[in-house]
């Protein structure tokens, strides 16, 4: 029993659960089930704006926008701490982390659980419609043709740079953490969903906010938006 429950969580963090990998299925009463969407997911690189492009997309399109929000509904959901699950938040773990965090903290849900929870969040803010939804994969979670999906990037000094003067840190220090973030998000989306989270076609639209300008990048999503949902 312990073997088997041991190889399914192994599956879970490499991604090749079923139930992590698709569309979270929620039970749903017959005849009572909502189709996905509209909505608007947006992958952001760290320091490259993608955060406040999705507030001034979701202010613009009259929508709701999703980011830490999604934390706290798996908090509520699973009646966890939300500062608890903040370790596992679009965070790659080891397989020494995970089997040991239990042990030396009873509540945590461990990543499998996490991602599981995750899933259906999103897919549940998904079905809601009119929600941008930001990070954590949703991309990879949600049908394609029932959203939009954008992915914000930009070079890595200039991100540097921004986090630099928004934290009031060095530069150097800002650059160690730009590296940093992107190897554990690019971690997180290979464990959670065996996906390359730089894979052009998991996105209808790349842009950079830093280069565009923000207004403009704005523009570029709505439009985008609004041809393919058909706003």
């Amino acid at each position: 029993m312990t073997s088997n429950r041991k190889v399914l969580e192994m599956a879970d963090r490499q991604g090749l659960f079923t139930e992590v990998r698709r569309r979270s299925k929620d039970a749903v009463p017959s005849g009572t089930f909502r189709a996905e969407g509209p909505w608007v997911s947006i992958s952001r690189q760290l320091g490259s704006g993608g955060s406040v492009l999705a507030v001034q997309v979701a202010e613009k399109l009259g929508w709701k926008v999703c980011d830490r929000e999604i934390l706290a509904a798996i908090a509520a959901d699973t009646r966890s701490d939300e500062h608890l699950l903040g370790r596992l938040d679009e965070q790659g773990v080891t397989e020494f982390h995970e089997y040991l965090a239990p042990l030396i903290v009873p509540d945590d849900p461990g990543q499998a659980r996490y991602l599981k929870e995750m899933t259906r969040v999103i897919a549940r803010l998904a079905r809601e419609g009119r929600t941008v939804l930001v990070g954590r994969g949703a991309n990879w979670i949600l049908t394609p043709s029932c959203g939009l999906r954008i992915r914000s990037v930009g070079a890595r000094d200039a991100r540097a740079a921004v986090l630099a003067e928004a934290e009031g840190i060095p530069l150097e220090r800002a650059r160690k953490n730009v590296d940093q973030n992107d190897l554990t998000q690019r971690k997180f989306i290979r464990q959670a969903f065996n996906r390359d989270i730089d894979d052009p076609a998991g996105y209808d639209l790349i842009l950079n906010p830093l280069d565009l300008g923000l207004p403009a990048a704005v523009d570029a999503v709505l439009a985008a938006a609004k041809t393919k949902l058909s706003l």
